[in-house]
């Protein structure tokens, strides 16, 4: 059956998954003992590329349990046709035993009636045997005989009525006798009909009742089948949660160590660039149309004083439009559509352009190698190509794209790699 081999496909991805989840206790272990947020980085990404690979399969083994639903479905639908029948089959059983009923009183009548006209049978031969006997003892005197012996006319009247009643009822009692044999052979033929649809009517009454224990049988069968199937479905369910749940706490734990790695590095660096900061931050102050820059050298991409609020951090979140838990490579400013938005840093414009989850957004490559994005965008105000110098506009806060409400998405990054950019803007 399919789902017996689906079961066994499910086992497989159980298995796989198993072996997975030893991979990364093995990565993790090692991970400990590393320093580098880099290295660390790394081994995230790889953890990252095993959930892709885990939630594929969770698809897989989601996408076996809806077929196998449907499955029991059918099952189900199944076994309640089969209950249907069995009701039919109840109810056609009871009508064969009524009938049954009504044949033995109408047999148990017509044996009566059958009977009753043997007996009368038997009282009309008894009388006209006596009715010869009577003539033997009277010996053998013909009609004639007794005509002639007639003592006078009258008398001879007398005697011709004699001999004419004792015909008639000779004839009527021979009519009666034929009559009430032809009512017996009739009565007979009619008994053996009704016998035989008696039989008839057990032998169909046989048949349902055998169908009616196989469709027992083949509902109770189903009814086995469904609980089985069920069962080991649950059972697997509930390994799969578990490996989930456990892969979940690990990543968990990888992405707090990259976090904490990185974090100590960022503060280490911000410590060797004081001087440079300082020098940044009095240029900043020269631009009051943008926020301020910061000590990094990066200017806040959004005017100062407008009530502008981080709507979602940079790091793991539930992804506002698809629910999907995963990670946010930069940081949301909610404000309102049309606010300006303005370059980071100086630099030149390598994308300005629309993407199906981005909306309208531009990348700017930067003189010291680093990368700012700008996402959701409005309105544009430069084009790929462009030079741009740090506080110059760049477009406008918009909702274009993949968002739910007007925000600027703003990421930075080092070394080809995605920081926290609240760790080189500070929100004005």
């Amino acid at each position: 059956m399919r789902l017996k081999k689906t079961l066994v496909s499910i086992i497989a991805l159980i298995l796989a998954l198993l072996m997975i989840f030893s991979v990364l206790i093995s990565a993790l272990t090692s991970m400990a003992s590393a320093a580098r947020s880099d290295e660390l980085e790394e081994r995230l990404e790889e953890l990252k590329e095993e959930r892709s690979d885990n939630a594929a399969l969770q698809q897989q083994v989601q996408d076996m349990l809806d077929e196998n639903y449907d499955e029991i479905k059918a099952l189900v639908d199944r076994k309640l046709e089969i209950d249907q029948n069995i009701i039919a089959t109840r109810e056609q059983i009871e009508a064969l035993n009524e009938r049954i009923r009504e044949f033995n009183i109408s047999i148990a009548e017509k044996q009566e009636q059958l009977d009753a006209s043997e007996a009368e049978r038997v009282e009309l031969n008894e009388k006209y045997k006596q009715r010869l006997r009577a003539m033997e003892e009277n010996g053998s005197i013909s009609y004639w005989s007794i005509l002639f012996n007639a003592n006078s006319f009258a008398d001879l009247l007398d005697r011709v009525d004699m001999i004419q009643e004792i015909v008639t009822a000779d004839q009527l009692m021979l009519e009666q006798m034929d009559a009430v044999l032809a009512r017996i052979e009739e009565e007979r033929r009619v008994l053996e009909v009704e016998k035989q649809a008696l039989e008839d009517t057990k032998a169909e009454l046989g048949e349902a009742e055998l169908l009616l224990e196989e469709q027992r049988r083949e509902s109770d069968s189903y009814i086995l089948q469904i609980n089985s199937d069920i069962l080991k479905l649950n059972a697997l369910m509930l390994e799969y949660e578990n490996i989930e749940e456990e892969l979940s706490e690990q990543i968990t734990e990888a992405k707090t160590a990259y976090d904490k790695a990185l974090a100590e590095e960022e503060a280490e660096r911000i410590r060797q660039e004081e001087a440079r900061k300082a020098a940044l931050q009095a240029q900043a102050n020269k631009k009051p149309s943008a926020g301020s820059v910061d000590a990094t050298g990066f200017l806040f991409p959004l005017p100062a004083g407008q009530g502008i609020w981080v709507s979602s951090p940079y790091g793991y979140r539930n992804h506002p439009v698809d629910g999907v838990y995963k990670f946010h490579y930069g940081v949301d400013f909610a404000a309102n559509t049309g606010t300006p938005v303005y370059a980071t840093k100086s630099g030149t414009v390598l994308v300005a352009t629309y993407g199906e989850w981005n909306g309208n957004y531009v990348k700017l490559q930067h003189e010291d190698g680093s990368l700012s994005y700008y996402l959701h965008l409005d309105t544009f105000a430069v084009k790929q190509g462009d030079s741009v110098k740090q506080g110059q506009k760049l477009g406008t806060v918009g909702s274009t794209g993949k968002s739910t409400g007007p925000h600027l998405h703003f990421e930075i990054k080092i070394n080809n790699k995605n920081v926290n950019p609240m760790d080189y803007v500070k929100l004005q």
